[in-house]
């Protein structure tokens, strides 16, 4: 498995913090769909941030610019 990722949706002021910086409280989850992320996250501040793919490869993206 792999994942296509999008950080611009994390909101932050620094990019190399929202690659690399421990934010306590914070954690990445896996869903079967938005929908149902939506409706399990809704009472708490949360990002979709991308999907899980078939494809072995990690694409992490900021916004249109492609960093991995």
């Amino acid at each position: 498995m792999g994942a296509s990722l999008d950080i611009s949706k994390i909101k932050s002021e620094r990019l190399d913090y929202t690659l690399f910086n421990e934010t306590a409280g914070c954690f990445v989850v896996e869903a079967e769909n938005e929908a149902t992320a939506k409706q399990l996250f809704k009472n708490v501040p949360f990002a979709i941030i991308g999907k899980t793919q078939k494809q072995t490869i990690l694409n992490v993206q900021n916004g249109k610019k492609n960093l991995v």
